[in-house]
């Protein structure tokens, strides 16, 4: 299941700028400059050359070209010039960092941590956050319970700009994952077996029964939520965008990964903002009657019992034990 602060992709927008009146018949005499960045901005670069043409009177006159490059994320503040933005991540004592962007990504060694994800946006907005755990939701009775919980696992970077927590909960074989690029944050989680137990199991209905991915955020400021459209297959009504000032939180995607690695067959994630107990959470859901087939085929959970029929969302909250303090 996955979900993406992201915000726009790239684009070239071309404009060329010559003085008018020029005769194509001198177009074989002029000679031109290479292309240089002369402005940049936090989503832009503007690149300039000079082309030298003769004029009616035989004269060599300059004519200046220019093109604006857009990007969302382009660049970064560094020592107040504005530097290419890189999508990198690198080890720090404590856990990984990417601050080679807009957003100041840290990534604590324990995912268990307290807020073991801190993202500093580039309007000074914080938002820090860990997943809490997996639930199935039955929208009929309005019944949950918590499938699988967060436990204390490490991370490690792969790649340049990933961090992976294997073996992240409890009774079921799941991974977090999260991905930074120049323009996007995102959080995956993998499921590498099926569910121990389904909705049936615990009386919940099947027909009825979402798979949701709650993610705890500690603090944080005031969101504002936007109507979208529906999410394509998640049933539930339209996905709200929620927006934290200058980072979002837009539609993500559920998908399975076909024999090549890539993604397969995708559905729309629903998502919602929720107090939960006095706390905020981002609680993300897909129905799970249309994915349990293709769930089946993952392999099958080993050495799993089925935790108490009470074990509902909200007393899986009350009982929790205080949130362990991320290292410094």
């Amino acid at each position: 299941m996955k979900s993406s602060l992201r915000i726009v992709g790239s684009l070239v927008l071309g404009l060329i700028v010559e003085s008018a009146g020029q005769d194509r018949d001198r177009t074989a005499a002029a000679v031109s400059t290479e292309y240089t960045v002369v402005e940049r901005g936090p989503h832009r670069r503007v690149w300039e050359r000079v082309r030298w043409e003769l004029s009616p009177l035989g004269e060599r006159v300059p004519v200046r070209q220019t093109y604006v490059e857009l990007e969302t994320g382009m660049h970064y503040l560094a020592g107040g010039q504005w530097v290419e933005a890189r999508a990198e991540i690198e080890s720090v004592p404590g856990g990984a960092v990417a601050r080679q962007g807009q957003c100041v990504v840290r990534f604590a060694n324990n995912l268990a941590a307290e807020g073991s994800i801190d993202l500093l946006a580039p309007d000074g907005r914080r938002l820090r956050s860990r997943v809490l755990g997996l639930s199935y939701f039955d929208a009929a009775s309005g019944r949950s319970v918590l499938i699988a919980e967060v436990k204390d696992c490490q991370g490690v970077v792969a790649g340049t700009n990933r961090v992976v927590y294997e073996d992240a909960f409890t009774d079921l074989k799941a991974a977090v994952r999260y991905t930074v690029t120049r323009n996007s944050f995102e959080q995956d989680v993998l499921l590498l077996e099926q569910p121990p137990f389904w909705p049936e199991d615990y009386g919940l209905d099947p027909a009825t029964t979402r798979l949701q991915v709650l993610t705890e955020f500690l603090d944080p400021p005031a969101p504002s939520l936007v109507a979208g459209l529906a999410a394509a297959g998640a049933g539930g009504g339209p996905d709200p965008t929620i927006h934290f000032g200058a980072v979002q939180i837009r539609q993500g995607k559920a998908f399975f990964l076909d024999a090549a690695g890539g993604p397969g067959r995708e559905v729309g994630v629903r998502k919602q903002w929720l107090k939960l107990e006095g706390r905020d959470f981002l609680v993300e859901e897909v129905p799970l009657s249309p994915l349990r087939q293709e769930l089946k085929a993952l392999p099958a959970s080993e050495g799993a019992s089925l935790p108490s029929r009470t074990n509902t969302l909200r007393q899986a909250l009350i009982r929790q034990r205080p949130l362990t303090q991320q290292a410094a």
